[in-house]
C-alpha cells in the first residue's frame, strides 16, 4: 500500500503542502466515485479478478483425485502430491485457503464433489457488497481557494533558522545557471581554457587545429 501511495503521489510529491493535498483530496474523491459506478455494473457475486483465478482453480481441479473421509473431509491427490481439505474449516494443507481466502484447486475440487456453490466459500471481503463498503464514503467536493472561510490565524511561515552545532561543512553545493553570476553550466566551464598553441578559447593543444602562434624572438 505504502509502494502504491508513493507511485500515485510521484507527480505532486515536489508541490507545496496545500497544493499537494487539495491534489490527494481530489484524487481520492474520483476515484472513489468510478469505482462505485464501475461495480454498479457488474452482477456477480464475487469481484471479476476473484472470478478469474476461480476460474483457473477449476481447471485445474478437473486434474485432482479426491477421496471422501466425512462430508467436510477430504482426501486429495494432485501432481503426485496429497493434501487434505476441511470444508467445514475451510483449510487446505496446501495454506493457500487459509491465506488468502480463496479456495484452491484442491477445496475447488472437493467443492465440485460435494456438488456445492463454491462462491459460499469464498471468504466476504472478496465479495460485491464489501467493495461497495470499501468505496461507499462520499469525499464531498469543496470551493476554491479564494471561498475559503477567513481565520484569525497568522500566516504560516517556515521555522526559524537554527544554526546546528559543529564546525560547519566547507563543501558548497555546485550552483545552476542563472545562480550567483554562473552564466554556463560548470562543466562547461572548464572547457573554457586558452589553447598553448593559437591562444584561442574552448580547446586545447590536442584538438587544436589552427596554426601556431609566431614566436616572438
Amino acid at each position: 500500500m505504502c509502494e502504491s501511495f508513493n507511485a500515485v503521489l510521484k507527480e505532486v510529491r515536489d508541490k507545496p503542502v496545500l497544493t499537494m493535498m487539495e491534489w490527494m483530496r481530489r484524487y481520492v474523491m474520483k476515484r472513489h466515485y468510478e469505482k462505485r459506478e464501475g461495480v454498479k455494473k457488474y452482477e456477480g457475486l464475487v469481484m471479476p479478478y476473484v472470478e478469474e483465478f476461480l476460474n483457473w482453480a477449476k481447471k485445474e481441479a478437473d486434474y485432482c483425485d479426491v477421496w471422501a473421509s466425512s462430508d467436510k473431509s477430504f482426501e486429495v491427490e494432485y501432481m503426485s502430491k496429497q493434501y487434505v481439505v476441511d470444508l467445514e474449516a475451510q483449510t487446505c494443507s496446501c495454506c493457500h485457503w487459509q491465506l488468502c481466502g480463496l479456495p484452491c484447486q484442491h477445496a475447488i475440487a472437493t467443492i465440485n464433489h460435494q456438488r456445492a456453490n463454491y462462491e459460499d466459500f469464498v471468504h466476504d471481503a472478496y465479495t460485491k457488497d464489501k467493495y461497495m463498503v470499501a468505496y461507499g464514503n462520499l469525499v464531498p467536493p469543496l470551493p476554491g481557494i479564494s471561498q475559503w472561510e477567513r481565520v484569525g490565524m497568522d500566516d504560516l511561515l517556515p521555522p526559524p533558522h537554527r544554526k546546528l552545532p559543529g564546525r560547519p561543512s566547507m563543501k558548497k553545493r555546485r550552483k545552476e545557471v542563472g545562480e550567483g553570476g554562473i552564466t554556463e553550466h560548470p562543466k562547461k566551464q572548464k572547457l573554457q581554457r586558452s589553447c598553448g598553441n593559437c591562444g584561442e578559447l574552448g580547446h586545447n593543444v590536442k584538438s587544436c587545429k589552427n596554426p601556431g602562434k609566431e614566436t616572438v624572438k
